[in-house]
C-alpha cells in the first residue's frame, strides 16, 4: 500500500529552523560573554595585563593638581622614589591601607620619597576627607600626610588599573614594582617597606 504523502507544512518548517538558528546565535553569544568574562576575571585577579602591562616600563605621563592646590608632574621628580596609590572612597581595602601609607610617608620623610594618592572621586566627594589644613577619612578618622589628586579615572585607564587599591613604585620615571594589597595590613607594610628601601639604595 502506497503511503499518502503529507503536504509540507512550510510554517512548521520555518519555525523549526528559526528556533535552531536562534539557539545557535544564543550559544555563540553565551560563549563570547563567557570568554569576555574570563578575560576580565584574569585581569582583576592579576593573572594577565593589569598594571603588569607597564612593569619595568616608562610610566605614562602624569601632570595634575592635588587637593592642596600643588601641581604634580611625574616627569620632574627625578630619582625620587614615588608611590602611586589608586583608590576610591567606598573601597574598604583602600581605606584599610591608608594607615600604612601614612607610616611609610613618616618612615621615609628624610629620604627622596613621595606618595601621591590618585582618587577616582571628584573634589566634592573628597570633601569628606578634608579637615581644614589636614586631611582625614571620616570613617576611620585617619589623617593623611600625603597628597591626593581627584578625578583620576582617565589616569587609572592609562595605567591599566582595574582593581583597587593598586599601588605602583616608580623611580626615574620607570615602574619598578606593583605593590599588592592583602587583608594582612601588617604583612603588607613590611613588604612595601622592604621594596621601598631596595629602590632607595638603587
Amino acid at each position: 500500500m502506497n503511503k499518502i504523502k503529507q503536504p509540507i507544512n512550510f510554517f512548521s518548517f520555518s519555525i523549526k529552523y528559526f528556533f535552531l538558528f536562534f539557539m545557535l546565535v544564543f550559544q555563540i553569544s553565551l560563549f563570547a560573554q563567557k570568554t569576555d568574562s574570563s578575560a576580565i576575571n584574569k585581569q582583576l585577579n592579576g593573572d594577565e595585563q593589569l598594571g603588569f602591562t607597564l612593569f619595568k616600563k616608562t610610566a605614562p605621563e602624569l601632570v595634575s593638581t592635588t587637593l592642596s592646590g600643588n601641581k604634580f608632574d611625574l616627569s620632574k621628580i627625578g630619582d625620587t622614589v614615588l608611590v602611586l596609590n589608586f583608590w576610591f572612597i567606598k573601597c574598604t581595602g583602600c581605606i584599610a591601607e591608608m594607615p600604612n601609607l601614612n607610616k611609610l610617608q613618616e618612615d621615609f620623610k628624610e629620604k627622596k620619597f613621595k606618595i601621591i594618592s590618585l582618587a577616582l572621586n571628584n573634589i566634592n566627594e573628597l570633601k569628606q576627607i578634608e579637615d581644614s589644613a589636614s586631611k582625614k577619612v571620616v570613617l576611620n578618622n585617619v589623617k593623611l600626610n600625603y597628597e591626593i589628586i581627584p578625578n583620576c579615572k582617565s589616569i587609572s585607564e592609562k595605567y591599566f588599573v582595574y582593581k583597587y587599591p593598586t599601588t605602583f613604585l616608580i623611580k626615574n620615571g620607570k615602574i619598578e614594582q606593583l605593590l599588592m594589597n592583602s587583608n594582612n595590613q601588617e604583612e603588607n607594610y613590611k613588604i612595601w617597606q622592604k621594596e621601598i628601601r631596595k629602590l632607595l639604595k638603587k
